[in-house]
């Protein structure tokens, strides 16, 4: 299927130095980037990685365990004042 998009002449010349280096044509270049974002839009619930990569459900809060602060905060309380 064929679409027309418009680029900023920075976003052109670099995606044409990208896909030249790719040894691909303009298209394939713009397919891949759409199909990398499809991708990443709908990756399944508890993928990520470092803090996010237990599974959080999206839109909660930081359980405490996880929670730097209240790490800080705990840690903070064991000093004598």
């Amino acid at each position: 299927m064929r679409t027309i998009i418009d680029l900023e002449v920075g976003q052109a010349s670099r995606l044409d130095a990208w896909a030249k280096a790719e040894k691909v044509s303009r298209a394939e270049a713009v397919r891949r980037a759409v199909n990398q974002m499809l991708e990443r839009a709908t990756a399944p619930p508890g993928t990520g990685f470092g803090l996010w990569a237990q599974g959080d459900v999206p839109g909660s809060k930081v359980p405490p365990e996880r929670d730097g602060l209240v790490l800080q905060r705990t840690m903070r309380d064991e000093w004598d004042d």
